[in-house]
């Protein structure tokens, strides 16, 4: 995509169709999300929420079926608002690993070690109680300890990363966003011109697809070549 005025590069998305299909058959509906950044001279854009916007109406173009979605993120900005209104029929879930570091900084950051330890400890029972008595239970913990704390859980979207509170399917997999692993992965990949890092990040996918597919072969199961 070029910009219309400067007719310089603005943007590009590209999908892998392998990847797509992959995704389609033989993986849970669950997509992580998180920002990478270019570097050296080729920097991204600004505008996040309307970069963010751009790039989930290309992925739900991308997706082969319309089936039911998890996403998950750190609730980066911009992308907080945009998920809902490009799959406002899915669901988005917080990384539990950035809440609870919002968390030490925001509803406790005032506390001592000890304390601010321990309501950490019960932020957790708050987010994997099995049960809504099990979640009311760790909210009146939280409230005898720190009614400051309770309120910063009730401000940030406890519904979006608390189990018994999440509308959605979890897959056990809010505690943390897997897109930062694969943003280290391609790191090195991100310092070069767009072409340059768009081959060698399908080469890195391709290495990747073969050496899970002779690991799979020797545990005795044979994909589809």
């Amino acid at each position: 995509q070029l910009d219309e005025e400067t007719h310089r590069f603005k943007s590009y998305f590209l999908c892998f169709a392998a990847c797509a299909y992959g995704y389609e058959v033989g993986c849970r509906p669950l997509i992580f999300l998180d920002g990478s950044h270019i570097t050296d001279k080729m920097q991204g854009r600004t505008r996040r929420h309307e970069n963010w916007k751009w790039f989930l109406y290309n992925l739900k173009k991308a997706l082969l079926t319309e089936r039911p979605t998890v996403f998950i993120s750190d609730r980066a900005k911009g992308l907080k608002e945009a998920v809902p209104e490009i799959f406002p029929m899915d669901h988005h879930g917080y990384c539990l690993r950035h809440i609870k570091a919002n968390f030490m900084t925001e509803g406790a950051a005032r506390y001592r070690k000890a304390l601010k330890d321990s309501l950490v400890k019960t932020l957790n029972k708050v987010a994997f109680a099995l049960n809504e008595s099990e979640y009311v239970a760790a909210l009146s913990k939280m409230e005898r300890k720190s009614p400051e704390a309770t309120d910063w859980i009730l401000r940030n979207d406890v519904e979006h990363w608390a189990d018994t509170q999440f509308p959605g399917e979890r897959y056990g997999q809010m505690y943390s966003n897997l897109a930062e692993s694969f943003n280290a992965w391609i790191k090195p990949a991100c310092g070069l011109p767009i072409l340059q890092m768009v081959e060698t990040i399908r080469r890195q996918i391709m290495e990747m697809s073969r050496e899970e597919k002779n690991r799979s072969c020797k545990l005795g199961y044979h994909p589809l070549s």
